[in-house]
């Protein structure tokens, strides 16, 4: 079972990846004592995970993590993940 902040999180992502012309690629849920989600960034080979209360994006050259006590909150968490996305996958168009 996702979390609330797994649910969110990849919500926010795949709305601001959408109305960037990008999508989640090869998505699916992992883990047996925490489950979480992963899926590739379309058209790259950056992958993302959304864990109970944490994400991180993984790739070549991309190796960031984002972890409750970096954050006030969990929707700063998210908001924060959800724009390195955005810039990682304008860096790799640029």
């Amino acid at each position: 079972m996702l979390s609330a902040f797994q649910i969110a999180c990849e919500t926010a992502l795949r709305a601001a990846l959408e109305q960037h012309g990008s999508s989640l690629l090869d998505r699916s849920i992992q883990g047996e004592n925490e489950t979480y989600i992963t899926a590739r960034l379309a058209g790259t080979e950056i992958s993302v995970y959304i864990y109970d209360d944490e994400a991180s994006i993984l790739g070549p050259g991309v190796d960031r993590p984002f972890e409750v006590p970096d954050f006030d909150t969990p929707h700063e968490l998210q908001t924060a993940f959800v724009t390195a996305c955005l810039d990682v996958l304008a860096r790799l168009r640029s």
